[in-house]
């Protein structure tokens, strides 16, 4: 009997300071808990040395589009496509 391969998903969102991402994050982790799937989150900003926020999407999408081991990946698109305009948010999830 062929055991079934355990679900990988990646969860890309701005940061860990939004109240809200992090609500729905919760849920993510609940529901991934709950049907035994793994998960690997990207943090698409980083805090600068002066409490600046910088974003490094690129980074981020260029290692999700390189994976092969993600089945699927959840995005926060609003906040992303808010701080690299949709129009780029858009070739990056293409």
């Amino acid at each position: 009997m062929k055991s079934k391969k355990r679900l990988n998903f990646g969860v890309i969102f701005s940061n860990l300071d939004n109240t809200c991402q992090n609500e729905i994050w919760n849920g993510i982790v609940e529901f991934a808990n709950k049907n035994d799937i793994n998960l690997t989150a990207y943090i698409g900003t980083y805090h600068t040395a002066d409490f600046d926020f910088s974003a490094h999407y690129e980074s981020c999408f260029d290692v999700i589009k390189n994976s092969d081991s993600l089945d699927g990946v959840i995005m926060y698109s609003g906040l992303i496509a808010g701080a690299i305009g949709n129009e780029e948010f858009e070739k990056f999830a293409a």
